[in-house]
This record gives C-alpha cells, structure tokens and sequence, in this order.
C-alpha cells in the first residue's frame, strides 16, 4: 500500500535553515476505522447467527428428547395394554375351563343324585315286594290253615 494512494493533501514547510518538512494529510485512519467498525458489525451478526443456531439446536435437542420421552411412554403403555389383554384372555379362558368343570360336576352330581333316588326307589320297591310276598305267604299259609 502505498501512501501517496491515500493522500488527500499535503503542505511542505520550509524552515530558515532550507529544511523542508513535508505533511501529508491522508484518510487511511478513517478507512481503518470504516473497516474495523463494518469488521466489528460483520462480527456482531455472525455472533448472533450463531446464538440463534445455538438456540435453535437446544430447542431442537430438548423437543427431540421430549418427542422420545413421549415415544417411550407410548411404547411403555402399548406394552402394558397387550399384558393386560394377555392376562385378560387367560383369565376369561381359566373362567371358561372353571366353567366347563363346574357343569361337569354338576352333571355328575345330578347323575349320582339320581343314582341314589333310584337306589332309594328300588329299596323301596324292594321293601314293598318284601312286605307283598310275605302278605301272599301268610295268606296262603291263612289258607293252607284253613282247609287244614
């Protein structure tokens, strides 16, 4: 860079003993400045971009694990939902064999019931045959007697 490039103007002075003094008056301090300030802005907003990226990740990241929680959670519920509806059909077949065994032993109890009724008839039955074969004999015997 050359300072003549920059120049804006310049005065020479010139003393009593013949030395010149050259000024040169020029504005790279300015354009410096211009360039540190548009340097110190680009910065600034680059500083920015990267807070809002930053922002923007963590809120990302923190609904990314919520969205996961709330998978999780689904998941865990579905898993519980399928237990209960297993546990449920085991408990309404157990029913249903309980079911199947309880008539069984009905049924059985009514045949032995029965069973025990028509023991209980034939008993009878018998008794009264019993009781009809010895009237015959001692009617017959009344008779026998009486042509005795």
């Amino acid at each position: 860079m050359n300072k003549e490039e920059f120049a804006v103007s310049e005065k020479t002075y010139e003393n009593y003993d013949g030395l010149k003094i050259k000024i040169i008056f020029s504005n790279l301090g300015r354009r410096y400045k211009k360039i540190g300030n548009q340097l110190y802005l680009m910065l600034e907003k680059e500083e920015l971009k990267l807070e809002d990226s930053l922002a923007a990740m963590i809120r990302i990241a923190r609904e990314n694990e919520e969205i996961d929680r709330q998978k999780e959670i689904e998941k865990i519920k579905i898993e519980n939902e399928e237990k209960l509806q297993q546990i449920t059909n085991t408990k309404n077949n157990r029913i249903k064999e309980l079911e199947k065994e309880l008539q069984m032993l009905k049924e059985i109890y009514e045949k032995q019931q029965e069973q025990e009724e028509e023991n209980k008839l034939l008993t009878e039955i018998q008794k009264y045959k019993e009781k009809i074969t010895e009237k015959t004999e001692v009617e017959k015997i009344k008779i026998k007697m009486k042509y005795i």
